[in-house]
Formats: structure tokens, C-alpha cells, sequence
């Protein structure tokens, strides 16, 4: 509804594997072809990503930051993006 009323959305999740981010772009495109679809990614070196998780109140166990780090694809054209844009921090 946010989308077909002309406001933009940001869905704020990791989705470090490839099926993930494909079944929300197709979703999209499915429901409002005409959204323009951006991939916004976050180099973090994984030591960093660890330190920062031990900070949060709901902290991931690091048997699934691992997990994730094994998983992790970086998004790629061919998954239908319009622009992928990559933050190096």
C-alpha cells in the first residue's frame, strides 16, 4: 500500500543469502512493477560485525553470526535490482 500510495520502503534486514533477496524482488515486481528496486550493502569487515553484536541488547549467538558469514552472497544484478549500492565502512 506504502508503494502504490508513492511512498518509498525500506526493508531493513540482513537477507545475507541469494533466495532471500530474490523472493522479496519478485514480490515486488509482482505487486508494483513499477518500483525501483535498491540493494543499499554494508562492507563490514567480519571482526567488526562481531564487536558491534556484542553491543546490541539482542545480541546473535556466535554459532549463527558464523552460520551467516558462510552464507553470506553479495546482490547481484541478475537478481533483478535496479541499483546496488555499496557502503564500505
Amino acid at each position: 500500500d506504502a508503494i502504490n500510495g508513492g511512498h518509498s520502503v525500506i526493508i531493513c534486514a540482513t537477507n545475507v543469502k541469494r533466495n532471500d533477496r530474490l523472493r522479496l524482488v519478485k514480490f515486488f515486481r509482482n505487486a508494483t512493477p513499477h518500483v525501483c528496486l535498491c540493494a543499499l550493502v554494508f562492507v563490514i569487515p567480519y571482526a567488526e560485525c562481531c564487536r558491534r553484536n556484542g553491543m546490541r541488547d539482542r545480541v546473535v549467538p556466535p554459532e549463527i553470526m558464523h552460520k551467516m558469514k558462510k552464507q553470506m552472497t553479495y546482490p547481484m544484478w541478475f537478481e533483478g535490482w535496479d541499483k546496488i549500492n555499496v557502503k564500505e565502512t
